[in-house]
């Protein structure tokens, strides 16, 4: 009996030995160069030592095959759009493995033994049917890039907060109602994504992500954003289109680098006069809210691209617009507008005016054009 229970524990160590790799990870520099394999029949043929990339999307696969265990070295692995319903145990095993793209399967959880991929870079998970986060990708100090978007995740772990190198984080399109505080200390975190779940709330912590540069939490249920965001000094876009808002904290004006700014289909009755302070400003997206004036401070976007105020309440249209010497798109339809400012012809780089359903004289009308006759006017 001994015999055999030290002929099973042997060949249980003989099995992970064979597993590990034969040497570190290859840097991303020599690993661009090597080739990638599209389908096993081909990664079989070649040195199993030697196959650092498979890609095996495409495949109406339902299971990873065994025989993946040869390749030792892995490094990237990509089973998109298959028809996986698990991730075997095994893949712990791939322990130089730094990006796993498992995307448009049909999982329902991931194993626990993808707390051993301690080299794992970049963990894509999107589109499927997963409900729970796996707490083991917390311990997973390496990864830079999280896309959990498409799933039925209706929280995010406490301890999100130990993955202190993430770069990027991808929630969109789940179920999440809240996010914990912990949030605040991914410090590194550049890009989030929150778009399509459920979200009534922003953390204060939010503001503590000092390295933000793009926020996106359109297609929520937010009320209100924390003053806080204020401090997200380095935001470059704030997407916050198709929410509950009534009004933005003055703390916007803070977001000095901030170029695109999103708040479509909210409830906001005005603007704050800060908004004036957005000097980096492209592109500002206000339409379908509650609207009467436009604060005189937009004057001040000199750098103002894009202008999109369509269906509000506005009867006018400030004549400090005129400032924004570089504005090249303007849409204003569907409002009570009756004139646009007398000297809306110093727009000289409008090429678009779209000002339908409003309440134009035609001698306005004629005006408009004659002022504008380098631009697309559609009034």
């Amino acid at each position: 009996m001994k015999f055999l229970f030290s002929l099973a524990l042997f060949l249980a160590c003989l099995t992970c030995l064979q597993a590990q790799p034969t040497h570190p990870p290859l840097d991303s520099a020599t690993l661009a160069q090597q080739k990638e394999y599209t389908s096993m029949e081909e990664a079989l043929k070649a040195d199993p030592l030697k196959v650092y990339k498979l890609n095996l999307s495409w495949k109406g696969l339902k299971e990873i095959p065994p025989s993946i265990v040869q390749f030792r070295n892995l490094q990237v692995l990509i089973c998109f759009q298959n028809e996986l319903n698990m991730v075997p145990d095994e893949i712990g095993n791939f322990l130089n493995l730094n990006k796993l793209n498992i995307n448009s399967n049909k999982l329902i959880d991931l194993p626990a033994t993808i707390a051993n991929l301690s080299n794992l870079i970049e963990l894509s998970f999107s589109n499927n049917k997963i409900t729970k986060f796996t707490n083991e990708i917390l311990l997973l100090n390496k990864l830079k890039y999280l896309n959990c978007s498409n799933n039925n995740l209706t929280s995010l772990p406490n301890k999100l907060g130990n993955l202190r190198h993430l770069i990027e984080l991808n929630c969109r399109a789940n179920k999440l109602i809240e996010l914990p505080v912990e949030i605040g200390n991914l410090n590194k975190l550049e890009f989030l994504y929150l778009q399509h779940n459920k979200l009534v709330y922003l953390p204060k912590e939010i503001g503590d992500i000092v390295e933000l540069k793009v926020l996106d939490c359109a297609n929520n249920n937010l009320a209100f954003l924390p003053v806080e965001i204020g401090k997200l000094i380095y935001l470059k876009g704030l997407a916050l289109s198709v929410n509950k808002l009534t009004f933005l904290p003055n703390e916007i004006g803070k977001l000095a680098e901030l170029k695109i700014l999103e708040c479509e289909h909210n409830q906001l009755s005005s603007l704050p006069i800060e908004i004036g302070y957005l000097t980096n400003l492209t592109t500002l997206k206000c339409a379908s809210n509650l609207l009467k004036v436009l604060t005189a401070t937009i004057g001040k976007l000199n750098n103002l691209i894009s202008l999109s105020c369509d269906s509000n309440q506005l009867t006018t249209l400030p004549s400090e617009i005129i400032n924004c010497t570089k504005l090249e798109f303007l849409s204003c339809n569907s409002n009570q507008l009756t004139t646009l400012p007398a000297n809306v012809g110093k727009l000289s780089r409008l090429g678009q005016l779209y000002s339908e359903k409003n309440q134009f004289s035609e001698t306005e009308k004629q005006r408009i054009k004659q002022a504008l006759p380098n631009c697309e006017v559609k009034i």
